[in-house]
């Protein structure tokens, strides 16, 4: 799991590029397997957004700082994973506009490569909008020129990732095919461009949309046409079988896209979290979140609390488990932790957040306190073989679980184990996995809640239990 400081300190600009006139600054958001970027003109100062969420805490200072005038956010597509920040920007008293494609009026798909310039021009540079369908209906890649019509760079959303293509079924089943022969074209449309311009992605490796992306932040074309496996292929339908391999991905995607779509959220001001008192912990509709390392929380945790530790996997857990509507409370080492887990809920639409509790507070004797044995592969290896009943749950993804899985093991995701409560009698003794033991401890910190009091957290991995000399089955 990646160091807390390490996540924030990526939170704030992480490339600088230079094309003539042209700068572009791109902002990682590793919660997300993000960026988003800042294009402005070097002549007139004035910028624009490609897919920022809602980090208004990072671009005002950068626009003062470099002395922008922003005035327009573009969107390439109606986002899934975050709420966009563009009406925000636009209710912020700017002179910005949001510019966010529409979804097609009809069944009928945007032709891939189509360019519309945008009425916003950066200087000399001119803004084209180049319809790219395939991981939404309206997605649109922006190819910003020189005044010969020249390209400079592309903006490429999800359409042209490093080394992939964001994936085509956030629609439902019945879109995924269309979507994927439609990406097919678009990638086409986008390798047509000189060998040589920067594209830049929004989504990269550890985004939930996206399988196989590249942890590259940047690319080209003739990088892309070289070694984009999705270029590489021959016919249709391999294109498909490649293209079609996506994993799970989070459920608060849909009401991700629904938001965005209508624009619905209300944009505000975010509030840094204040330190609450922990009988704050007192009221049963407040869900405790524990944003510490697993190995701290089996020890010692306040009863009830949900273990979803601060690491780039911390936004899609969150949304995956969380209640919008319902309040919460985070537990944290410090504030500057609890102020990025915060952000990082905002950005999402979780404003529910009621403050936050110091880790060291929760020593508090009017705190009830729980804990969670810790096992190794070995010692759950002994407990299988002891003649007491004994649930094995593997709660890494399908793709995983076919891999390699510890015989006679059950597989569900952490958010599927509140379906337990209903088919298995309590107390049940229950030893819990995955890969790296992250959502083993969301998993185990699930069953707490759900009242099972014999929890075992395996902290290692099915390579482990293999290398003691277990056998794994195989699908």
């Amino acid at each position: 799991m990646t160091a807390v400081s390490t996540i924030l300190d990526a939170t704030s600009p992480t490339s600088r590029h230079v094309f003539g006139t042209l700068e572009v600054i791109q902002v990682m958001v590793p919660t997300l397997g993000n960026a988003w970027y800042v294009a402005a003109s070097t002549e007139t100062r004035e910028a624009v957004t490609i897919d920022a969420p809602r980090d208004p805490d990072i671009l005002a200072p950068l626009a003062r700082e470099h002395g922008w005038s922003i005035i327009a956010a573009l969107d390439t597509h109606i986002h899934n994973d975050f709420l966009s920040g563009g009406p925000e920007l636009v209710a912020a008293g700017t002179t910005a506009t949001f510019h966010q494609p529409h979804p097609p009026a009809s069944s009928i798909l945007p032709t891939p490569g189509v360019m519309t310039l945008l009425p916003c021009t950066l200087g000399s540079i001119q803004i084209a909008a180049c319809a790219t369908p395939g991981h939404t209906p309206e997605h649109v890649s922006y190819c910003l020129m020189a005044a010969d019509s020249t390209p400079v760079c592309i903006f490429s959303g999800g359409a042209l990732m490093n080394g992939a293509i964001a994936r085509p079924d956030l629609l439902g089943p019945h879109e995924t095919i269309r979507l994927s022969l439609a990406a097919r074209e678009s990638l086409a449309a986008l390798l047509a461009f000189p060998r040589t311009v920067p594209v830049f992605p929004t989504h990269h490796g550890g985004s939930f949309c996206a399988a196989a992306a590249s942890q590259e932040t940047s690319t080209t074309v003739g990088e892309q046409q070289q070694g984009n496996p999705l270029a590489r292929a021959a016919s249709w339908d391999t294109f498909l079988a490649l293209h079609t391999l996506q994993g799970e991905y989070p459920s608060y995607f849909s009401r991700m896209g629904e938001l965005n779509r209508s624009s619905s959220y209300s944009p505000d001001h975010r509030e840094q979290p204040s330190e609450c008192s922990p009988s704050v912990l007192a009221d049963p509709s407040c869900i405790p979140i524990d944003l510490r390392p697993p190995r701290a929380f089996m020890a010692h945790h306040a009863a009830g609390a949900l273990n979803i530790g601060y690491s780039t996997s911390f936004t899609a857990w969150a949304g995956w488990l969380l209640d919008p509507d319902s309040p919460s409370v985070l537990i944290a080492e410090d504030a500057r932790a609890a102020s990025y887990a915060h952000q990082d809920l905002y950005r999402i639409g979780y404003e529910q957040v009621m403050g936050w509790i110091p880790e060291r507070s929760i020593s508090d004797a009017t705190v009830p306190h729980a804990s969670i044995p810790v096992w190794t592969m070995a010692e759950c290896a002994a407990a299988m073989q002891d003649g007491s009943p004994l649930l094995v749950l593997d709660v890494r993804m399908e793709r995983e679980w076919r891999s390699g899985h510890l015989p006679g093991a059950h597989h569900l995701l952490p958010h599927e184990i509140p379906e337990l409560r209903t088919s298995l009698p309590s107390p049940t003794r229950i030893a819990v996995h995955c890969q790296s033991g992250y959502r083993s401890a969301i998993a185990a910190s699930l069953l707490g809640r759900c009242g099972f009091t014999d929890v075992h957290y395996v902290e290692e991995s099915p390579q482990d239990w293999e290398e003691h000399g277990f056998a794994l089955v195989r699908e």
